[in-house]
């Protein structure tokens, strides 16, 4: 889709048919002659004349008629229709606008209303499929402001193909725009005004000249005058191949990537004649004599040729896709779907039904009756095979003795020994909580269990009530004081979210009312959502309402004036974008921080582009595919009721396109970011890089930094990073803020010495 980019309007005020649909077909006549033409390189120039407004001239007996088609002798290429038009020989009054002997297309200056009237010719066929196309113009004046004279074939936004002579604002950067489908228009494809004045073309850009289009199955060329600017053939880009009309057009839209302008005064862009040679998608029309052959065809290049082909209502309406119906076509796509619709049922099914079964069983009791974990061995705690332990539920009511618990403190994957199982509700000591499991019938709350004199272990065991009927039978094995190493302070001082994998807990004593830990930070969470909101409001305000924050554009209402003054420097501006970044350090390099294993820091290495570009990448997918539906097709009419500057879409020149962007977006090159960031899409697809290229200074940072001991030098460090990311305007001052927050929170316990008394 043609990229939109400010607020005005192209309102094609005048569309003219070339034809009129009951023409004779003998109405072919060379009219040309040194009084009424002249010639201007290989183009003729037309000049005032008066002919009859049906835009032809009557045949005499001495014009031949071309039923034998016409044969292009430079391409080899045979066509049997035709619409020829010389504005210089038909007088159509004040609707023409011809003066002096050409078509004049004007625009007007924009309206205090954001409006330009434009003007426009369409073929009535719209059964033109292949053929080539010649249109006799002159591009709008140099310092008119900036417009476009189109000439365009056009089914949809998929099947086209256009010309556009672009004088834009500055005359110095004018160019010819050779556009294939939903292509950006760009001097390399085409040619700019001063290469063509210069050597090879040796032609005045702001004059009339011939342009032309030729379009077969195979490929489309692009002309100037007799100079080829661009080839296409259907090796390297899918080609139109439906049937469409034929238009010219002078227009602006204020498009900056585009025309630019919008004029301020009135702009005229002018047409001499038109000649189009063509075949029809109707059956039978491309029919021909049968005694016919190329020496009979008329040539195209023949200036004298005036004939217009007759032609049935048919070819007046627009082309339809047949419908056709494969069943055996459809069997894949059917069983995919099915497949898909089964299996996520079959997953939907399995999480409710967990869920009902979680409220049904308390979590707690189910966690509780899962096996046990036995032959740990922690070195700092106690020697190896130091004994077991274990926790049995005795049904108050039966007596009867429950599933083994399982134990409840890991750390790194590995089963915490005998000493460690002392319950985490003890009253004391760095696992304690709130509440008391009782190991010995006198223990009293904070006593270490298990120290006691050789005997039976089970002796040691005692029975507790619980909330829910239950009872816990804890044994632990009989081991002398003296084989226990004393616990270092700082394991007494660690953490609980440090040692206890989640859910720990909760599964030591469901009954009981514990500190919560979570995976995830809430206070992080929160601050997420609120940057998803503002940041989704700021899109909608560049789309809607652009002047709150864009001051350049016009306003619609004074309220804009006062919100871009008041609540947009604090709540839509970039800033929010940056928190994204900042929270997202955490979940890189918190482990990281936490216990220094690089294992972990190479997993976050190696997950991150997967992690981060499979559902993006599932996501502009589905957004491509609603695009290639038409989804989007009124996006274009947006700025002409909202003025804004920022919506745009694209389609790519093919699938091949989008698999190899999104490849250069997995394994960005710091500082390369593809095309796809910009040119597709909605453009919002630039944060990508930004966090991919910013995620590997990360995980270099985060070393580093844990590897200096002194506080003051390593927030020294953290502040030459910040300053310097942020006088080069760099986003990587806000992965350095995380990294900064996450360390406090992490290694220095901030939130806890905020909350101390």
């Amino acid at each position: 889709m043609r990229s939109v980019t400010i607020a005005v309007a192209s309102l094609y005020v005048t569309t003219l048919a070339f034809v009129v649909v009951n023409l004779p077909q003998a109405s072919c006549q060379n009219t040309t002659n040194s009084n009424n033409a002249t010639t201007s390189g290989n183009a003729t120039t037309p000049a005032n004349a008066t002919t009859p407004t049906n835009a032809t001239i009557p045949a005499s007996s001495t014009t031949p008629h071309c039923t034998c088609g016409f044969y292009d002798p430079t391409t080899l290429n045979f066509y049997t229709q035709s619409i020829i038009i010389y504005f210089n020989e038909t007088t159509a009054g004040e609707l023409w606008n011809l003066s002096p002997g050409w078509l004049n297309l004007n625009i007007t200056g924009y309206t205090p209303q954001h409006l330009v009237a434009g003007a426009g010719l369409q073929t009535i066929r719209q059964d033109i499929k292949y053929g080539t196309f010649r249109v006799f113009m002159r591009s709008p004046a140099p310092w008119a402001g900036g417009s476009a004279l189109t000439m365009r074939l056009r089914y949809n936004e998929t099947e086209s193909a256009e010309l556009d002579l672009l004088n834009l604002n500055n005359p110095d950067l004018a160019y010819i725009a050779d556009i294939l489908k939903d292509e950006a228009p760009s001097p390399t494809n085409g040619a700019n005004y001063t290469t063509v004045e210069g050597p090879g073309y040796d032609m005045g850009p702001w004059d009339f000249w011939e342009y032309r289009m030729d379009w077969t199955e195979s490929r489309i060329d692009w002309y100037m005058g007799p100079n080829v600017t661009r080839s296409v053939n259907s090796a390297n880009s899918s080609l139109p191949s439906v049937p469409m009309p034929f238009y010219i057009k002078h227009w602006s839209n204020g498009d900056a990537n585009w025309a630019q302008g919008p004029p301020q005064n009135d702009s005229t862009a002018s047409v001499g004649w038109v000649r189009l040679f063509f075949n029809s998608s109707l059956a039978g029309s491309n029919t021909l004599n049968a005694a016919c052959n190329s020496s009979q065809a008329c040539s195209t290049e023949d200036s004298t040729l005036r004939w217009t082909s007759e032609f049935p209502v048919e070819a007046t309406v627009s082309w339809s896709p047949p419908v056709v119906i494969r069943s055996e076509s459809t069997v894949a796509a059917v069983v995919v779907c099915v497949t898909s619709l089964v299996v996520s049922t079959a997953l939907l099914m399995h999480a409710f039904l967990r869920k009902l079964t979680v409220k049904k069983d308390p979590a707690g009791s189910r966690a509780l009756r899962e096996p046990s974990d036995a032959g740990f061995e922690m070195n700092s705690l106690s020697p190896a095979n130091a004994g077991q332990s274990s926790s049995t539920l005795l049904n108050a009511s039966s007596g009867r003795l429950e599933l083994p618990s399982p134990s409840f403190l890991r750390h790194d994957g590995r089963k915490l020994s005998a000493l460690s199982t002392r319950p985490l509700l003890a009253g004391d000591g760095p696992f304690a909580s709130t509440t008391t499991l009782a190991l010995t019938p006198d223990q009293t709350p904070g006593q270490t269990p298990g120290l006691t004199e050789q005997g039976d272990p089970f002796r040691t065991g005692s029975v507790q009530s619980t909330a829910d009927g239950l009872q816990l039978l804890t044994t632990v094995p009989s081991i002398t004081a003296p084989r226990y190493p004393t616990i270092p302070k700082e394991l007494q001082e660690a953490r609980v979210d440090a040692i206890v994998d989640e859910g720990a807990v909760a599964a030591a004593n469901p009954a009981a009312k514990l500190p919560q830990v979570r995976a995830r930070v809430d206070y992080l969470a929160g601050l997420v959502a609120v940057c998803s909101l503002l940041v989704s409001l700021t899109h909608f305000i560049l789309t809607f309402i652009p002047s709150v924050i864009e001051e350049y554009l016009p306003q619609h209402y004074q309220s804009e004036y006062w919100a871009r003054r008041t609540i947009e420097p604090f709540f839509f501006n970039d800033i929010w974008v940056g928190v994204f970044f900042t929270t997202s350090t955490r979940f890189l390099t918190a482990a990281y921080l936490r216990d220094g294993s690089l294992k972990g820091l190479a997993e976050k290495v190696a997950c991150r582009c997967p992690r981060l570009m499979i559902p993006i990448t599932a996501v502009i997918l589905f957004e491509y595919f609603l695009m290639d539906l038409g989804a989007t097709k009124y996006l274009e009419y947006i700025p002409s009721v909202t003025w804004s500057t920022w919506p745009s879409t694209a389609l790519y020149t093919n699938v091949g396109y989008f698999v190899n962007e999104t490849l250069q977006l997995f394994y960005l090159i710091p500082n390369a970011a593809p095309q796809l960031t910009w040119n597709f899409c909605t453009g919002v697809l630039w944060t990508i890089p930004v966090q991919l290229q910013n995620s590997w200074l990360v995980f270099l940072g985060v070393v580093v930094v844990r590897e200096i001991k002194t506080p003051w030098k390593r927030f020294s460090y953290y502040a030459f990073c910040i300053l310097n990311h942020w006088y080069a305007l760099s986003w990587g001052s806000y992965f350095w803020a995380g990294l900064l927050l996450t360390d406090l929170d992490i290694t220095f316990h901030y939130r806890k010495r905020l909350t101390a008394p």
